[in-house]
């Protein structure tokens, strides 16, 4: 896997197990950190959160010195 495809895996993956569209990256290269922001996000509970990105965040966790998850205020 190109490590470049690595942030829209990632987006695509969250995107599956919040059953949501939209979400939006950035990634900051010189901190080497993913910015990922959810439409929806606050919705859910802490203990939600980790039990549904834990899985897929620890796949990529090699690739990113941190993977922030942000809510994407809704329009």
């Amino acid at each position: 896997m190109e490590p470049d495809q690595t942030p829209d895996i990632i987006a695509a993956e969250l995107s599956r197990v919040f059953n949501t569209e939209g979400i939006k990256i950035s990634v900051d290269p010189f901190r080497e950190i993913l910015y990922v922001r959810i439409p929806g996000l606050n919705s859910f509970t802490e203990k939600q959160i980790e039990e549904l990105a834990g899985p897929v965040l620890e796949d990529f966790d090699a690739d990113f010195e941190e993977i922030v998850l942000l809510d994407l205020p809704q329009k």
